[in-house]
């Protein structure tokens, strides 16, 4: 986005210093510039691994005053847990090994209580070559009622219980895509490609002997669950077994998958789904700015078209948007989905703030968090003819359909339907990540997606965002999310025996109604 946007930002640094009570520093020293000075005791000793990944979070983790309200002592957790450390180093000494397991119940103690949404961090046991791996929103959100319903059957909303519907709920126009559907012969490949290696991984260690029995059982696992049919069969469920086990090490060179879905109810209700905040990179060539020109990104742009094109009808009753299960994505986005409903120019969602120097609270000032909107006409072409067609604002009822798995531009997004007099937030209460972050050099001048380390290389790989959104109205969120303005629960029975939807239903009860 154009740097003109006061503080919007996608998708570190340390010094080795332990003092928090400190003059402010001008700039964070990124470990990247000193790999060898940072990594270097981190790489021979639990003692200095743990010394570094607590320093790289003191000077770079972004909400260390939310924590301290929450009881969170940084300074303690070094005085009670280096010892613990120092003592698995005398057990190497001593010709004994450390288990990963005992490693992962170690960070996992010393990180769960945190609550930024975004953090996760993987650390090397230096007595094998597994990693330990700790992200404090999944800990947190596990007792959710909702946070396992993508495992239980709720991959993506489906609207074909409403496409043969009678009444109001009836669907009367629809289109759908999703850039990988039914194509079982590259998911198959991909499914062989990561089996491949987890197998690779599994013998490698049994023929050296060097494998622990936690390693063994997760790779065991991963193997079972990539094994299924199920992965072949159902995109979704690739992409949440390749999230959850990329930890392990293999990759997936391939595009982002990307369900995108329009519909019009009979009673003129607009209604858009997508998967991922990525329609902006599937309308535009990211290398040239061009339109591209292949078959997969013309039909998420036609999807999106409809729905955007249908929005300038005047006797359009009111929006939803469903970003149930959306892991959050590209900021661009917020411009071509709620943006689209706003009048031309920007809009402000939030404030926001940084991290401005290694100190535990060196933060910049609070900064309006502003997003463009779209502009005030839109492009139209028929009969390879291109004209401009004046653009609405929506001033009828909007709704923004939101669970458990709304993370990141997802909560954003509610965030900013929250400003909006006539939008309400359905549903239930979001994942709890609202840090934007942002890597792009060419935009902004340093990392604020706080990437420290080389995943599976260095000793350890931290990913600690250093800014925060904070909502004028309830301050932080993270470890927290959105707490929607009309909660319903999803009844997953109904909705997998039969399709039927309780959550979008209220959505639409509340456009008809008010209510």
């Amino acid at each position: 986005m154009k740097k003109t946007i006061y503080f919007v930002i996608v998708l570190l640094s340390v010094i080795p210093s332990m003092n928090s009570c400190r003059e402010q520093s001008d700039d964070i020293l990124s470990y990247g510039m000193n790999d060898k000075f940072n990594f270097s005791e981190a790489n021979s000793s639990f003692e200095g691994q743990f010394k570094a990944l607590w320093t790289a979070m003191n000077c770079n983790y972004g909400i260390w005053d939310y924590e301290a309200e929450h009881g969170v002592d940084w300074d303690k957790t070094y005085t009670d847990y280096l010892p613990k450390f120092q003592e698995l180093d005398q057990r190497i000494k001593d010709g004994g090994l450390v288990d990963t397991d005992e490693l992962q119940n170690l960070y996992t103690d010393i990180f769960s209580p945190l609550h930024d949404g975004h953090f996760w961090v993987q650390i090397k046991n230096l007595s094998g070559e597994e990693y330990a791996y700790v992200k404090p929103s999944n800990l947190r959100n596990a007792d959710r009622s909702d946070f396992n319903i993508i495992n239980e059957g709720f991959y993506r909303p489906s609207l074909a219980y409403y496409l043969n519907a009678t009444g109001d709920n009836r669907i009367v126009d629809y289109d759908g895509f999703d850039t990988n559907p039914n194509n079982s012969e590259s998911l198959r490949l991909r499914q062989q490609s990561i089996l491949s290696f987890l197998r690779s991984e599994l013998d490698s260690g049994i023929e050296r002997k060097d494998i622990t029995v936690g390693k063994e059982e997760a790779l065991r696992q991963a193997i079972d669950d990539f094994s299924s049919d199920y992965v072949v069969s159902y995109p979704p469920y690739y992409d949440y077994l390749f999230k959850k086990y990329q930890y392990m090490g293999f990759t997936d060179t391939t595009n982002p998958d990307m369900c995108i879905q329009y519909a019009r109810f009979s009673d003129d209700i607009l209604y858009l789904n997508f998967s991922d905040f990525f329609i902006t990179g599937f309308l535009l060539n990211w290398n040239n700015g061009t339109t591209c020109g292949d078959s997969i990104d013309n039909r998420v742009g036609d999807v999106y078209s409809k729905w955007i094109l249908q929005l300038q009808d005047p006797q359009i009753k009111g929006v939803i948007i469903d970003v149930r299960n959306n892991g959050g994505g590209i900021t661009n986005d917020y411009q071509r989905v709620l943006g689209a409903l706003l009048p031309v120019g920007d809009h402000q969602v939030a404030s926001a703030r940084v991290k401005t120097g290694t100190g535990r609270l060196d933060y910049s000032p609070l900064t309006p968090e502003i997003f463009l909107t779209m502009p005030d006409s839109l492009s139209k072409t028929e009969n390879g003819i291109t004209y401009k067609i004046p653009r609405a604002v929506i001033t009828q009822p909007v709704v923004v359909l939101a669970n458990c798995n709304s993370v990141s531009m997802a909560e954003v997004t509610c965030l900013g339907a929250k400003q909006m007099e006539n939008a309400r937030v359905v549903g239930t209460q979001t994942w709890g990540g609202l840090s934007l972050l942002h890597s792009t050099t060419e935009q902004y001048s340093m990392d604020y997606a706080g990437r420290i380390g080389v995943q599976s290389v260095t000793p350890f790989y931290a990913y600690i965002p250093t800014n925060v959104t904070i909502s004028d109205e309830e301050g932080i969120l993270e470890g927290k999310g959105v707490t929607p303005d009309i909660e319903v629960q999803l009844d997953l029975p109904t909705f997998l025996s039969t399709g039927r939807d309780n959550q979008l239903e209220r959505a639409l009860q509340y456009i008809r109604t008010g209510n």
